[in-house]
């Protein structure tokens, strides 16, 4: 989170507050990551908008070119 790296165990939860410059990473070569992220309304996220617009929705798996 901003500067900050963060390790995270299963079951962790995390708060990442608007603005706040962040990336992910699974280190592990067994375990699958799963996120979960959880927005008001879809209209208050430009990051929602802009992936429909570039990919046809809001999301992809890694096995997506």
């Amino acid at each position: 989170l901003d500067e900050e790296e963060v390790d995270l165990t299963p079951g962790m939860v995390v708060f990442i507050p608007g603005g706040v410059e962040h990336s992910l990473d699974n280190k592990s070569e067994t375990e699958d990551f799963v996120l979960l992220t959880f927005w008001e309304d879809a209209k208050f996220n430009g990051v929602h908008h802009a992936r429909i617009k570039a990919w046809g929705t809001s999301f992809k798996t890694i096995d997506e070119d």
